[in-house]
């Protein structure tokens, strides 16, 4: 199957990536850098240049896969928003195709927000 990730430099991408690709997947990966096109070749995905906060670059590209994975985070004020709008793009570009695009939304402990001194559980109200 021919997946795209986002976010396949990451904590959680790499491990994704190392195990699509010893499955025999082909895997395509959002690269913004020099350094991260190394890595996702390494790791035997190709890379496909773009940001990101940028999705009209390579939303295309991700729906035209038989899965996508979004395990990116941009970490900044904004990260919320630029999530927001991969996801509303890639929703959209969806939406035009005849085939079943599938997703795969993961996400880390920042989903949980400040928690202070409280420890953050799934069982947290968020």
């Amino acid at each position: 199957m021919q997946v795209f990730i986002l976010g396949g430099t990451g904590t959680i991408g790499t491990a994704v990536v190392g195990e699509l690709v010893s499955r025999n997947h082909q895997v395509f990966a959002l690269s913004r850098s020099e350094r991260s096109d190394e890595l996702l070749l390494s790791a035997g995905a190709t890379p496909v240049r773009g940001d990101l906060s940028e999705p009209d670059g390579w939303v295309n590209a991700a729906v035209s896969s038989g899965a996508i994975i979004q395990a990116a985070a941009t970490f900044g004020e904004d990260m919320g928003d630029v999530d927001a709008k991969a996801m509303k793009a890639v929703m959209q570009a969806a939406e035009t195709r005849r085939d079943t695009t599938r997703l795969v939304y993961t996400g880390g402990c920042w989903l949980y927000g400040e928690t202070g001194d409280e420890i953050a559980t799934e069982d947290r109200a968020v």
